[in-house]
């Protein structure tokens, strides 16, 4: 786990992060304020600057840059926008390339409060859409993308309850809500005032995550569903303080059944939250996903605006020095220093053993406390059906 919340390059009180999107190795990050804008190029496994992309030029807007995402080698930028502001997206062809405007609609043309605060893309250059949403409507927007250009028709997709008729609204926030393709023209939604959910192509809820899963916090905007191992995993965005946005952290949540049936959260990370004393008034909040080495490693990167920003790896990768006689089908671990928990399979006991074969920790279910160990270690972990399987890793 890497914090990288302090690092010198960030400034609380003016050019603050907003979003990030990954690509090919680098973490991109929108600093911006109404006076000042960067978007930093970061090693995404160190969080080490690698340069900045040209912001030269840019205009309009209560914020010049805020929502971003990054698909087949470009980066697209949006600013946020009022009903009254003229509305744009940038692309960036390359880390040296200079914005050029891939979108601007006039005041008054696009959405009813204000947009742009998030960005979300799904499809791929040839075939895909950028999306945002209409901060306290039901409408998500989204402009359809075809070989890398946008086109300038504004789409929107109403969302309604399971009813069809009454209104599942997007929340406040200049347009922060997240959107995730969930295929056969489903979407994940999670956005501020509701708790994160699946739609049909028709815009009718189908499932909705329930408040445990999410602390009894309606306040995040963020969603990530992948697949590990043979479960499948939603890290929702959430805070640590039920009354309001302090406290940023993310729910690791088993959605295998569904979101509807998904239980208490496998954990929260980070466990305390970050800024558990100042608030994301702008409820920004972003996580990003990657897999490696054969989709065995997992990498996840969250940011919560004016609160913090950090890297977490899942290594489900076999042992070079595998145990004889268990079996090491891939599983995962993710660890805050004070909280292991197993992810990928359904476990029924973890057992973690020091490198000298000493046990020192051992708890039922899917997580173990290890706040007082520090060093190299075995996991070994019994599945609901009696097998075992184990790995090494580190706890720093």
């Amino acid at each position: 786990t890497e914090m990288w919340t302090n690092t010198s390059w960030t400034n609380s009180t003016e050019a603050y992060a907003r979003s990030i999107a990954y690509q090919d190795g680098k973490l991109y990050v929108v600093l911006a304020s109404t006076a000042a804008q960067e978007i930093k190029i970061l090693d995404a496994y160190t969080g080490n600057v690698k340069g900045n992309l040209d912001v030269s030029g840019l205009s309009d807007g209560v914020f010049k840059l805020s929502g971003i995402v990054a698909v087949g080698g470009k980066i697209f930028v949006s600013n946020v926008a009022a009903s009254t502001n003229v509305f744009k997206i940038y692309r960036w062809d390359s880390d040296t390339s200079a914005p050029v405007v891939a979108l601007e609609l006039a005041a008054g043309s696009h959405c009813t409060n204000a947009m742009g605060n998030q960005l979300s893309y799904t499809g791929d250059l040839n075939s895909g859409r950028i999306w945002t949403s209409d901060q306290g409507t039901n409408n998500l927007i989204y402009f359809n993308v075809s070989g890398g250009n946008i086109n300038s028709t504004v789409n929107k997709f109403a969302l309604y309850k399971a009813d069809g008729t009454t209104a599942f609204s997007v929340g406040d926030a200049r347009g922060s809500a997240c959107v995730q393709d969930a295929g056969d023209g489903k979407i994940y939604v999670a956005s501020k005032d509701t708790y994160p959910a699946l739609f049909g192509s028709d815009g009718k809820l189908i499932e909705q995550m329930q408040a445990n899963t999410c602390g009894s916090n309606p306040y995040g905007a963020a969603i990530n569903v992948f697949s590990f191992g043979n479960k499948k995993y939603a890290l929702a965005g959430t805070y640590s303080v039920a009354a309001n946005t302090k406290g940023g952290q993310f729910s690791l949540v088993d959605v295998t059944g569904g979101f509807a049936a998904a239980e208490a959260p496998i954990a929260k990370y980070p466990a305390a939250g970050w800024g558990t004393e100042v608030s994301n008034a702008q409820r920004n909040q972003n996580i990003v996903v990657s897999m490696r080495e054969d989709n065995q490693v997992l990498d996840v990167w969250f940011l919560s605006t004016l609160q913090g920003m950090g890297y977490y790896t899942y290594n489900g990768v076999k042992p070079a020095d595998a145990v004889e006689g268990i079996s090491q089908a891939k599983f995962g671990v993710i660890c805050d220093g004070n909280t292991l928990a197993v992810v990928g399979v359904e476990a029924s006991e973890i057992e973690l053993y020091s490198a000298s074969g000493v046990l020192v920790a051992k708890s039922q279910g899917q997580t173990v406390e290890v706040s007082a160990l520090r060093g190299l270690y075995i996991v070994k972990v019994k599945d609901a059906d009696g097998i075992i399987r184990a790995q090494k890793l580190i706890i720093r």
